[in-house]
């Protein structure tokens, strides 16, 4: 799968693909599928009050403690500009939602790099 060059993420050309397969293999396999949007709320202050370098650094930043959190076989993909999916293979409702939980721990509770 193609990755983007930026945060490491999977492409958002290969989502769909893998999206299919996932979901094929869930419904063949019975079992469960999750999957995460994640946005940056006001991400594009950061980019207007201290221009894109810093705005590139802080979603390089993020996709890399999302990969941390996740799990070996789950998938975190680059949809858009500060938008990621996480495809969660045999993941139900509740373990998602607690993922859910802790990335947005992991996020809220570190200051990214620089200043402010």
């Amino acid at each position: 799968m193609l990755q983007d060059t930026l945060t490491g993420a999977y492409a958002r050309n290969a989502l769909e693909t893998r999206l299919s397969e996932e979901i094929d293999l869930a419904r063949r396999g019975g079992y469960a599928l999750a999957l995460l949007m994640l946005d940056l709320d006001h991400f594009k202050s950061i980019n207007d009050a201290f221009g894109h370098p810093r705005g590139d650094r802080t979603l390089a930043e993020f996709a890399s403690r999302v990969r941390q959190i996740i799990r070996g076989g789950d998938l975190v993909f680059r949809y858009g500009g500060d938008e990621f999916v996480v495809l969660l293979p045999r993941t139900d409702s509740l373990q998602a939602e607690a993922l859910a939980g802790r990335l947005l721990h992991a996020v809220a509770d570190a200051p990214f790099d620089g200043s402010p």
